[in-house]
């Protein structure tokens, strides 16, 4: 089948839910065995996004699924296809780095996906899609999806498919989808930050914004001292500090991260605060610098009060 349909037109349940019916009408898979139904695409984003519908709707069936891609630890990823799984979302190029190292492979595969072709040969993946493709035995169902229709998706389509049904949904010329709204703010630089703010909190949930709101109000103790001495030691405090109390972490969290390691630098800033505030104590260990306003204090010792949340007592005026 050769299906082309715009972006957002909810392609991913219409072959995961015939690809586990075609799953179910095969053998049972052996120790050793590769998955029966492949999904390459692009991105991990999308890969993990088709993974999310294949495991909900997968598991009433007892299917497992597995989605592996670049950027991530190959361990976890390699562990699952050794223990055998019906389903297998992937991108191109780590897909072809356990086929070469002899992780899995393709004997059943008997169902293809190929998702977002247009845009996988936009990236550049043709090579890798035709070096799968030719370790997959010739008698598969293969499937297409793409969002337009140029001429190298329609070689790639007579390439692999065979005497196949094409699907058209929608206008076959490219065309902005309606279905989606994009709206554009022109201002000057300086405006940038306030208006993003403010598009922020439209965004986002009201009682949300009120517990951030309330957990910076209550944190530090100190006021303003306390947070200009967190921030004294970077070059560009003045940034950090305002877009801190904005409720934003600090942007050298992101910069050249794997996708473990993106992850965890989103984790600590989802609150706005970074490890130097996070909570909770363990038996032995002194508290992190600033913990509720206080500096290294001691598991079970109440401080005395503090005049601006530094560890200073507060100053007696004679």
């Amino acid at each position: 089948d050769m299906v082309v349909a715009m972006t957002g037109s909810g392609k991913t349940l219409s072959y995961l839910l015939p690809g586990i019916v075609h799953i179910n009408h095969q053998p049972f898979l052996q120790r050793g065995d590769g998955p029966i139904l492949l999904v390459l695409a692009p991105t991990r984003e999308l890969a993990q996004q088709v993974q999310q519908v294949a495991a909900e709707y997968g598991r009433a069936c007892r299917l497992k699924s597995t989605c592996i891609y670049g950027g991530a630890p190959k361990g976890p990823q390699i562990r699952d296809l050794e223990r055998g799984v019906e389903i297998c979302i992937a991108t191109p190029g780590r897909l072809i780095d356990f086929l070469e190292a002899g992780k899995t492979n393709l004997n059943r595969c008997t169902y293809l996906v190929l998702d977002e072709a247009d845009r996988m040969l936009d990236m550049g993946f043709e090579p890798q899609i035709r070096k799968i493709v030719d370790q997959i035995r010739p008698d598969r169902q293969t499937l297409m999806w793409s969002a337009t229709w140029p001429k190298e998706v329609r070689q790639l389509a007579e390439d692999f498919l065979k005497d196949y049904v094409h699907i058209n949904i929608g206008a076959l010329e490219l065309s902005a989808n309606h279905n989606i709204l994009q709206i554009v703010d022109v201002c000057n630089d300086g405006e940038k930050d306030d208006k993003l703010v403010r598009e922020a909190n439209q965004a986002i949930n009201p009682k949300l914004l009120q517990l951030v709101e309330d957990r910076g109000r209550f944190r530090g103790r100190g006021g303003m001292n306390d947070r200009r001495d967190r921030f004294s030691s970077g070059k560009r405090g003045g940034w950090d500090r305002e877009n801190y109390d904005r409720g934003f972490g600090g942007k050298r969290d992101f910069g050249n991260k794997s996708q473990n390691g993106f992850g965890q630098g989103n984790n600590g800033n989802y609150n706005g605060y970074g490890n130097a505030l996070q909570g909770g104590y363990r038996p032995g260990m002194q508290a992190s610098a600033y913990q509720n306003g206080y500096s290294n204090q001691p598991n079970g010792y109440s401080a005395p009060p503090m005049q601006n949340g530094m560890n200073q007592q507060a100053y007696t005026y004679p």
